[in-house]
């Protein structure tokens, strides 16, 4: 540019020249003589071109068309580098997840052969099931194989793409703002902006310049010239000396005639290169054209393709939980099991595949349109042109910045993929369920006067516990049920803090669902609500009758119910639980309000012998049922699935080490579990006073009894407790079944019969009518036997009397 720019301005001349002169006269009948002298010149020639035909202008447009066609190859060519950067960076970060859906896969598969190994060892499975699942268990640690070998050879070549500073840059985003504008409007912005086409239009308007300048040969040039020159003849004497000064200014002229036609030449060859350009902007118009047709159509078809596949792998995911749980149980055959496991691994394969294409496709798009570099915010022209680290590119899409920061964790990704493997002891981990129910432990073991914070309005229990796992909140809160106008409820409690400005702090920070709410309250209050839904649960739960021996007897006998004892948990399993080794295991089963309610639980299970039962809570107000001491983690899974299907999907029991329940139990050891309200199992019977005149029967003789034609007046004893609360909620249970009943409400009314508890020594009886013996009074008593197997009929001593007997 500079050079051509020297064309408008002058040139100047030094010229200097020594040399000897020999004059002959023309004319020879002269008589003039040959004359030589030497001579020294110096001359100055100044030189100013004023009409040229175009040529310095051209020339100078032509290479400033030239210079933006340089910055669009340079800008093609860091666009270029930026594509390989893409597919180096996303080949990482896709590779990897893939490595890890492969990775659990092939746990998942391995976790099968265990269980079909140990079924064919017991004879329960045959050769042909443990052919097939060690064929699925090899060919998954193959695929895990080449995946990793994948993921180290993506990581290499990132390393190659990005150079020494690449850790600086490591992969860690995946979630970018894709916005797509129409097809036309694609096509039209890479017609503008397509870094080929441009450099070729450029380059075009570069030719023609050149091609006016090659025209301007056929124009006459037109120089101005200014000289001066100073003679020294040095033949004559010294005192002669003579000197001669010459001064001169003249317009040049020029107009080329021929010159073997150069410049028709050079005018025809910048015509062939003018239309080589066009022919290949027309070529590069319709390649990009189907270029972006074909990456928009695969856009559009990708977003459906991985709206389906979410569909796929959520509904995968599902249907492998239920036959894994199944199968776990003896209720599913295994080739099922295997073909929903792998079609869930194809499917997440599938998923990883699709966001990685959508990427590398939708950036392929910005490569086509121009957009590639403005993108990313580099200047070609500033040294940041290809230094990712000095962009001012805001990574606003990360989801996880502090991974990004993370260098060691893909080196060692990187250093485990290559290493061989290392048999150690498998360490088990807890899933975001059971962390939401170890953390709850340790939240009813916290003081009253602490603080936690309540979020609720949530519609479901699912809500709550996707809306847990969404904020990481797994390991630091738990769900709180709640019984609200017969409606379950659900709302969380997330953290522990000693005082309600720590709390608020937390508050101020955390990350909010603008449709929840949220407020600091004391864990009292939580533990209140918690305490409150496990009475009622207990309370709306039908209680299962409890098979009673009958007491065959030939007279009158004085025996009532016999007390109820303490409660203590097996003696011999407690010293067992208490001794077991820090590495064994135990099944956290559930957490009760109510004494009578674990037993009760205990019973159905029947695993009373394996159990163990204690108080804690600051303020004693927590029951916890511990089930067993395994050696291992696999002892304990076994032994979890046996128990009711109902018991797990009521309490969610969870395997925890032992260590940590061994010193929950040893901070409250002092307390005592106390004595059940009722009566579990056979009842025993003690003797009354001689005065005493409750009569026990066996079935034939009360029904001899019921058909005598004897008058006297009677009372059907419901149920006896040893408290009065006890006794109120048999009342209350009793009452509601009355309502329930028709029959048996109508009679209610007939006789004006009503429910009472009357105290009988230690005891507080419950009752219902004073009547004679009469049909209605035999569906009384055959409509409560069905709630209260123990009923029986109660002859009063005083025919005219309405009260009870003090005995």
């Amino acid at each position: 540019m500079d050079d051509a720019y020297s064309g408008y301005k002058p040139t100047l001349d030094l010229e200097y020249t020594y040399g000897k002169n020999q004059v002959t006269p023309g004319d020879e009948g002269k008589d003039t003589g040959t004359h030589k002298y030497a001579d020294e010149n110096l001359k100055l020639l100044l030189k100013q071109n004023v009409y040229a035909g175009g040529a310095t202008e051209y020339k100078i447009k032509a290479l400033e068309e030239s210079l933006q066609v340089s910055k669009s190859r340079y800008e093609l060519a860091i666009s270029q580098e930026i594509q390989n950067a893409i597919k180096a960076y996303f080949g990482v970060v896709f590779s990897s997840q893939s490595a890890t859906v492969t990775k659990i896969n092939m746990e998942m598969l391995r976790k099968i052969l265990e269980i079909v190994t140990i079924k064919y060892e017991l004879g329960a499975a045959s050769i042909g099931d443990i052919s097939s699942i060690k064929a699925s268990v090899a060919n998954a640690e193959s695929k895990l194989s080449q995946t990793n070998s994948k993921f180290v050879e993506a990581l290499k070549y990132y390393e190659y793409i990005v150079g020494e500073n690449f850790k600086y840059t490591l992969p860690y985003e995946y979630e970018y703002e894709i916005k797509i504008d129409s097809l036309e409007e694609l096509l039209k912005k890479a017609d503008e902006g397509n870094l080929n086409i441009v450099s070729y239009l450029t380059t075009v308007k570069s030719e023609e310049f050149k091609l006016k300048g090659n025209q301007s040969g056929f124009k006459p040039k037109v120089d101005l010239y200014f000289t001066y020159m100073r003679t020294f003849d040095k033949d004559v004497a010294a005192e002669e000396l003579y000197e001669q000064d010459t001064s001169q200014i003249f317009l040049s002229v020029k107009y080329n005639l021929y010159n073997g036609d150069k410049d028709s030449h050079a005018i025809i060859s910048t015509y062939s290169t003018i239309r080589e350009l066009r022919y290949k902007i027309e070529e590069e118009r319709r390649k990009v054209k189907w270029i972006i047709s074909d990456v928009f159509q695969s856009l559009n078809a990708i977003d459906g393709t991985i709206g389906s596949i979410k569909q796929e792998v959520e509904s995968s995911e599902v249907t492998v939980d239920s036959y894994w749980e199944a199968f776990k149980n003896g209720e599913q055959d295994l080739q099922t099991l295997l073909i929903a496991q792998r079609q869930l691994n194809t499917a997440q394969v599938s998923l990883i595949e699709s966001y990685e294409n959508r990427l590398n496709n939708y950036f392929k798009l910005l490569f086509e349109t121009g957009e590639l570099v403005s993108f990313f915010e580099l200047d070609p022209t500033k040294e940041n042109f290809i230094d990712f680290t000095k962009s001012k590119y805001d990574n606003s899409y990360s989801k996880d910045t502090q991974l990004a920061k993370d260098y060691a964790a893909f080196t060692t990704i990187n250093i485990e993929a290559e290493e061989p493997p290392v048999v150690e002891k498998e360490v088990q981990t807890v899933d975001t369920l059971e962390d939401i129910l170890m953390f709850k432990d340790m939240f009813l073991d916290a003081n009253d006067s602490d603080f936690t914070i309540f979020i609720s309005s949530f519609d479901s229990v699912y809500e709550t516990f996707s809306f847990m796992k969404e904020y990481n909140a797994t390991k630091h809160a738990f769900i709180v049920d709640m019984i609200e106008e017969n409606k379950l409820k659900n709302a969380i409690a997330h953290g522990i803090y000693e005082n309600f400005e720590q709390a608020d702090d937390v508050l101020g920070i955390i990350k909010k669902d603008q449709n929840k709410k949220y407020e600091v309250v004391s864990i009292a209050k939580i533990k209140e609500l918690y305490k409150k839904f496990l009475d009622t649960l207990s309370e709306l739960q039908p209680k299962e009758a409890v098979q009673q021996k009958e007491i065959i007897k030939t007279k009158i006998v004085k025996l009532v119910p016999k007390k109820p004892q303490p409660y203590f948990t097996n003696e011999e399993f407690k010293q067992e639980f208490i001794s077991a080794g820090e590495d064994n295991f135990t099944i956290n089963l559930a957490t009760f309000t109510k004494l009578d309610d674990a037993i009760a639980f205990l019973d159905k299970e029947q695993i009373s012998d394996k159990a163990f039962v204690f108080k804690y809570g600051t303020n004693a107000e927590w029951i916890k049922v511990l089930y067993g001491v395994f050696a291992t983690y696999e002892e304990a899974q076994t032994r979890l699935a046996n128990l009711s299907a109902k018991t797990r999907e009521s309490y969610f029991p969870v395997i925890e080490n032992i260590k940590d329940k061994q010193e929950l139990y040893k901070k409250y050891s002092h307390l005592e579990l106390g004595t059940p309200l009722g009566s579990f199992g056979e009842t025993e019977y003690i003797e009354m006073s001689e005065d005493g005149e409750i009569q026990v029967q066996d079935i034939e003789t009360q029904k001899e009894d019921e058909k005598s034609t004897s008058t006297s007046l009677t009372q059907i004893v419901v149920a006896a407790h040893s408290s009065y609360e006890s006794a109120m909620i048999s009342k209350k249970r009793y009452d509601a079944y009355i309502s329930e009943h028709e029959q048996l409400k109508q009679i209610v009314q007939k006789y004006s019969l009503k429910t009472q508890i009357k105290e009988d020594g230690n005891y507080f009886v419950l009752t219902i009518g004073v009547f004679e013996q009469n049909p209605d009074r035999k569906i009384v008593l055959e409509k409560t036997r069905e709630k209260f197997k123990s009923a029986y009929v109660l002859k009063l001593s005083d025919k005219k009397s309405t009260q009870v007997n003090e005995n």
